[in-house]
C-alpha cells in the first residue's frame, strides 16, 4: 500500500463501462431527483474532480477510505 490517498484504492472508487472513474460517496454524490421518473440517483463527479482543491474531499483525500 501507499503512503498517498490515492483514488484507485479508496473503497468510494466506481468505474463505469467506459472506464470513467467516479467518486460514490455520499458528500460528494448527494442524491438528485429526475424531473420525468421522480426516481433518485446520484449524481457522481470524476475522481479527478472530487479531488480539486475546495472539493468535498480535496486534494488530502479527506473523505479516503482503504478498499478492502
Amino acid at each position: 500500500m501507499s503512503s498517498l490517498r490515492l483514488c484507485r484504492d479508496c473503497r468510494w472508487r466506481r468505474r463505469n463501462l467506459v472506464f470513467e472513474e467516479k467518486c460514490a460517496h455520499q458528500i460528494v454524490s448527494p442524491a438528485q431527483v429526475d424531473i420525468v421518473t421522480g426516481s433518485t440517483r446520484p449524481k457522481r463527479l470524476y475522481c479527478s474532480t472530487a479531488r480539486l482543491s475546495g472539493s468535498p474531499c480535496g486534494p488530502d483525500g479527506e473523505l479516503w477510505v482503504q478498499r478492502c
